[in-house]
């Protein structure tokens, strides 16, 4: 989000609510005022809802504006400000001090205009006290301070908010924020190609069509276990790339009881053997790819199971008796 518009774009809106209410009308006062308000003002968003000791929602914003909100910005003098009327609320012991401080802020005009808009529209849709700043630091120390907010609004997430979405973007952000470069230029991305090719070259597919044509139009849904449980142990000397040695020791940790699921791999490092001279119901030779599809798909059918449905050892044994 940072390296699409910039540093001095982004922004950290807090929004609360005075009075206590559900998180499903929380969401429906924020669908309405981003929608005749927010992306007005805003390029992008990312929600997070997050909630009191008490059970009240309120929410935490990532915001792109459409002007420089950062330069300028007097930091030191806004968390003074911040740490008096904090420590000192009730009598306002601090109040000619924080005035004093507020006046020299040093906002741009463009954030003096948003803090302008705020305060007249958010009252409208039943919003309370809200708060919207520049980014102090660089956008990693953001990043971790958003994912720290997402962990806590997980962890603390009430009964009444089971199942529900504590994360919401604003429309388009993942085409605008997650380019091509991010989606395809990670390790563990870049470990499904090299799995998806021995798995290709294995059945000697040559064109990326063919996996369609041979092993149908889902056949990424099906065939995904079975691509991830690809052995790269004898391959990973012509990886060549540590990075990918070291994303593929990581998936074994990911993959459940991958020490069964061994007997599937073939002395070679691959999936488990073919059939011998498989043959069609009138006796004629058919390919590789077909011989071993049913075997795929019945191995993607168990290990796609919901848990629910799933027995478990004891009952397994208890059954077997």
């Amino acid at each position: 989000m940072a390296e699409q518009f910039g540093i001095e774009r982004i922004g950290f809106l807090t929004l609360t609510f005075p009075k206590d209410l559900t998180l499903k009308e929380a969401n429906r006062r924020f669908n309405s005022f981003a929608t005749h308000v927010g992306n007005s003002h805003f390029e992008a968003w990312m929600n997070v809802r997050e909630f009191t000791f008490r059970g009240r929602p309120h929410m935490h914003l990532a915001v792109a504006v459409r002007e420089d909100i950062r330069t300028g910005f007097n930091f030191e003098n806004y968390l003074e400000m911040a740490w008096m009327t904090k420590n000192d609320r009730r009598r306002k012991k601090f109040s000619v001090e924080i005035r004093e401080l507020s006046r020299s802020l040093n906002p741009t005009d463009h954030l003096r205009f948003l803090w302008s808009e705020l305060r007249r529209e958010l009252p409208k849709y039943g919003f309370g006290r809200h708060e919207l700043l520049p980014i102090r630091k660089c956008a990693e120390a953001f990043a971790l301070y958003v994912g720290g907010y997402i962990r806590k609004s997980v962890e603390a997430r009430p009964p009444e908010a089971k199942g529900a979405r504590l994360i919401s973007y604003s429309k388009g952000f993942d085409r605008i924020v997650c380019g091509h470069a991010w989606q395809w230029n990670t390790s563990r991305t870049r470990l499904w190609r090299v799995r998806l090719r021995i798995f290709a070259e294995y059945h000697g597919l040559t064109d990326f069509s063919q996996l369609k044509e041979t092993f149908g139009p889902k056949w990424a849904f099906w065939l995904t276990p079975i691509i991830h449980r690809v052995n790269l142990l004898p391959h990973l000397e012509s990886l060549n790339d540590p990075e990918l040695a070291v994303a593929f020791m990581e998936s074994l940790d990911r993959i459940p009881n991958f020490k069964d699921s061994l007997s599937l791999f073939r002395n070679d490092g691959f999936l488990v053997a073919p059939p011998e001279n498989p043959l069609n119901d009138e006796g004629l030779p058919i390919p590789l790819s077909k011989a071993m599809r049913p075997i795929y798909f019945s191995h993607a059918m168990r290990w796609n199971k919901p848990k629910s449905l799933a027995l478990t050892k004891k009952q397994t044994i208890t059954t077997n008796h």
